[in-house]
């Protein structure tokens, strides 16, 4: 905890209070994020959207606005100790979370091996079943040997036999491929299952890697790189172009923004406003921020 604390207020229980070293700064206090709580003094926990984004930018940005080298140390030193306060109180309060969310990916393994599992049996009952055809195709070879010993003796019932036996054939080769047709579609919904359980991994591998490539893009000047959907694989929703700025952002209606937010399956809030907020700081954090 800061050893500065503002005076115009006592803090919240569960805040963060700010240094007033940077309530005494102008900048600082131009942060849109940051005023609704320059009044009280200090920040609530969990931290409101946008808080963590905003100290990053302005530590990132101190010397474009003070040019005294001591005076950027102060700040910066103040405005860093604060964004590790509120980080770490938040990541305390977030801990339940991360239990329970590892807990839910413990149990979806658990499901994937209950369903492999599955597929084992059923493998090995086909087997079984294969396993019994040969018997019954060795039992069958000696009785058509007799038979064939016997029906040599007379044409007329050796010509019954085969009328017999090319109708046991059809018959078979219909019940055969019956059955191969049925386990081939067994395995194509099997391949089609995995197919999809690899996209979702590779997906959400590719937009971690775009998030966190993008991550401190809130500086201006710099354009965003596109962030491939976890859900989808795309970059953007059909028929919309990219988004490289925060002017492309601003210029989104809501349709669009609903698109947008639909693509990487965020709920809208029901304001514009915040809409574009929560998709901007989605597309340059990282996953790890979103567990914070």
């Amino acid at each position: 905890m800061p050893s500065s604390v503002a005076q115009s207020g006592s803090p919240q229980s569960d805040s963060v209070q700010i240094p007033d070293t940077l309530l005494s700064d102008v900048h600082f206090t131009k942060l849109e994020t940051v005023q609704p709580y320059l009044e009280q003094g200090s920040i609530p926990i969990p931290p409101p959207a946008g808080i963590v984004s905003a100290l990053n930018g302005y530590i990132q940005n101190r010397h474009s606005f003070v040019k005294d080298d001591e005076e950027v140390g102060s700040l910066t030193d103040a405005a860093t100790r604060l964004l590790e306060e509120v980080k770490g109180s938040n990541r305390v309060r977030n801990q339940d979370l991360v239990d329970m969310v590892g807990n839910k990916l413990e149990g979806r393994f658990k499901k994937f091996d209950e369903i492999f599992k599955k597929f084992d049996e059923r493998f090995n009952k086909i087997d079984e079943r294969f396993d019994k055809t040969d018997e019954r195709f060795k039992k069958f070879d000696e009785r058509f040997n007799k038979i064939d010993e016997r029906f040599n003796k007379t044409d007329e019932r050796f010509k019954k036999f085969d009328e017999r036996f090319n109708k046991f054939e059809e018959t078979f080769e219909k019940k055969w491929d019956t059955r191969e047709k049925t386990l081939d579609t067994k395995l194509g919904d099997i391949q089609k299952s995995l197919e999809r359980l690899e996209n979702k991994v590779e997906w959400n591998r590719l937009e971690a890697i775009d998030r966190e490539r993008n991550k401190g893009l809130n500086v201006r000047g710099k354009q965003l790189m596109p962030v491939r959907s976890h859900l989808s694989g795309e970059s953007t929703p059909n028929g919309l172009p990219a988004m490289k700025t925060t002017t492309d952002l601003n210029k989104l209606k809501a349709p669009q923004l609903r698109s947008w937010l639909t693509l990487y399956g965020l709920a809208t809030s029901g304001s514009v406003v915040k809409d574009r907020s929560l998709l901007w700081i989605y597309l340059i954090s990282s996953i790890e921020e979103d567990l914070e």
